[in-house]
């Protein structure tokens, strides 16, 4: 019983960390270098390389913002709040009524954040078609 005990606490111990951990790594500025896009069964549908310059910035008190880059000019798009719950990143974006967005964390340390999400495609009635997955590729700047 004594040892069961001992396990909860380790466990409890390691997943408030990882969050405190996580909350702290994804401060920063972020840059978009890719998203692809996977079908269920893996097919790469497209890979979008980012050479427009966009991305996140995740402040320390859960706010931040979106912003592109043209032609040297950083232009906010959209002002978030943001939230994470173990390996799961949710975003709210002020200019869309505060829609949620979860994403999960894939890999998150000092250069490099992986986040992805699994979507539906629906057709012009809103029909169910299928799942893709996005997957986005950030670097620290």
């Amino acid at each position: 019983m004594k040892n069961i005990l001992i396990m909860c606490v380790i466990i409890a111990v390691t997943t408030i960390s990882c969050k405190k951990e996580n909350d702290e790594l994804i401060v920063g500025k972020w840059k978009i270098t890719s998203i692809e896009t996977f079908e269920e069964d893996n097919t790469t549908l497209i890979e979008v390389n980012n050479n427009n310059n966009w991305g996140y910035v995740f402040e320390e008190n859960n706010i931040g913002y979106s912003y592109t880059i043209v032609d040297g000019t950083e232009t906010i798009t959209s002002s978030i709040t943001y939230s994470i719950n173990n390996d799961t990143l949710l975003l709210y974006w002020e200019n869309l009524n505060k829609e949620a967005m979860a994403l999960n964390i894939k890999t998150l340390d000092n250069e490099n954040l992986k986040i992805y999400t699994k979507t539906q495609v629906a057709d012009i009635n809103g029909n169910f078609i299928k799942h893709i997955y996005l997957h986005f590729n950030l670097i620290r700047i």
